[in-house]
């Protein structure tokens, strides 16, 4: 998904997806509060949204960031079925949060709607 016109002489640095785990039976600890269970299909559409890192003394970078880094999906496939997996994500370029790194002044995050934290990671829920 381009992201570059968003902020000019922005490097692309990171994204967002998802991981399937097809009939992924020798896995036996995994957290189901993390992963999704799916039989045959998966119809993923997240909203994801662009993130600006600006560091002192170095190139400013753009990521995407949804949800999570990446969304896990365990994927059973039942034999002689079709099977689809979908992803559509939407880019919601209307909130881009921005993340500061100075030398001396410290790390923050800034949110258009709601405000500042200080330290350099993003709360997805501060987005919304």
């Amino acid at each position: 998904m381009p992201i570059s016109h968003l902020v000019k002489d922005a490097i692309p640095y990171g994204g967002t997806g998802l991981t399937a785990f097809i009939n992924d039976a020798a896995r036996t600890n995994y957290s189901e509060a993390s992963e999704t269970r799916a039989l045959n299909t998966i119809d993923f559409n997240p909203v994801i949204y662009p993130v600006l890192k600006l560091v002192e003394g170095r190139p400013k970078r753009i990521s995407l960031q949804g949800v999570v880094g990446l969304f896990p999906f365990r994927l059973k496939l039942t034999p002689g079925a079709e099977w689809k997996i979908t992803f559509n994500p939407k880019l919601d370029e209307t909130k881009m949060p921005k993340i500061i790194v100075t030398d001396g002044k410290g790390e923050w995050v800034e949110y258009l709607m709601a405000g500042g934290i200080n330290r350099d990671t993003i709360d997805y829920w501060k987005i919304k």
